[in-house]
């Protein structure tokens, strides 16, 4: 009787074993939805798209991008934490409405730790620290002797109340011991025409929106907040090896699936993520915004998720930033 029992936990086994790979072979078996919270011709988007073109010529099944826009991305995570967890649903998140928007909303309608599987981190970006040509600064020591000087008086514009670039704001002057006047846009774009304009003094946001504007000499760039100079400004020292050592301000953008989506299809993703991110044209394209690859495994991404809630959530404790 116990061979026999034996025998049969042996056969279940094999037959697991077997039908494993019959199931990674299979996925995916139709369309795949990569949802994103962000308008079409955003760098989310765009790298979405980019992601999707790529998956399609290596499976050979079609890719939809899907912008659920709304809520500062709330409504993309909803979709996605409610959609079938098979592998065919995907989602792009952003530091903001998963780290910050927890301690932002008490009714949020999703878990970011408990309602998705991280599939990978995708890419980094560094923020630039830009001011009106006006400004009697010229490098980040000089903005940040005058911000003191004057507390409360310098502007810093950014795309709305508990943006992310409001958030990174606020963090950005918590580490560099200062206090502006920030003051919120419905947008980056809004926000960058009055920099423009002089109406406000400064703006930390990412790369690609104001670099062209630094290139042209109608804004003097201060400072790339990453770990390395930008091939977009190589001229532009970072924060680091400036007035502000340690400090880094950045996104990144990741990809997710539901919670319960099988490990198998998880790792899969991941694997061809990583491909994709690695391939010449697609690390071009990525430089072209300020990004650079930066994948990781899915547990790696669990973690930064974890350690991105808290660090949120301690900038918005210590600034008490709220949502009007």
């Amino acid at each position: 009787m116990k061979v026999a029992k034996l025998l049969r936990c042996f056969a279940m086994v094999l037959l697991a074993v077997v039908a494993l790979p019959r199931a990674l072979a299979e996925y995916p078996d139709k369309p795949i939805r990569i949802v994103s919270g962000f308008a079409p011709g955003g760098s989310l988007d765009t790298l979405a798209r980019m992601i999707g073109e790529k998956l399609y010529a290596a499976w050979g099944q079609p890719v939809v991008v899907q912008n659920k826009v709304g809520a500062g991305g709330q409504i993309s995570g909803q979709t996605v934490a409610r959609a079938n967890p098979d592998g065919h649903t995907l989602l792009m998140v952003t530091p903001g409405f998963m780290a910050a928007a927890p301690h932002l909303y008490p009714n949020l309608p999703y878990d970011p730790i408990k309602d998705f599987a991280p599939i990978t981190r995708l890419v980094v970006g560094a923020y630039l620290l830009a001011v009106r040509p006006t400004l009697p600064v010229n490098d980040l020591a000089g903005f940040i002797a005058l911000a003191r000087s004057q507390p409360g008086k310098i502007s810093m514009a950014n795309a709305g109340t508990a943006s992310a670039t409001h958030l990174n704001s606020e963090y950005f002057a918590l580490m560099a011991g200062i206090r502006v006047a920030h003051i919120p846009y419905k947008g980056s774009a809004p926000a960058t025409l009055d920099l423009l304009g002089g109406r406000v003094d400064a703006q930390l946001t990412d790369m690609s929106t104001l670099a062209a504007h630094v290139r042209s000499g109608k804004l003097k760039g201060l400072a790339v907040m990453g770990a390395e100079r930008s091939e977009l400004l190589p001229d532009v020292p970072t924060g680091m090896e400036s007035a502000m050592p340690g400090v880094r301000v950045e996104t990144w953008f990741g990809i997710v699936a539901p919670a319960g989506t099988p490990k198998a299809i998880i790792e899969k993703l991941n694997r061809e993520m990583v491909r994709i991110m690695a391939l010449s044209d697609v690390k071009a394209r990525l430089a072209q915004m300020g990004f650079v690859p930066a994948t990781l495994t899915p547990e790696a991404t669990a973690d930064l998720m974890k350690a991105d809630i808290e660090q949120m959530g301690d900038v918005i404790k210590k600034t008490g930033v709220k949502v009007e």
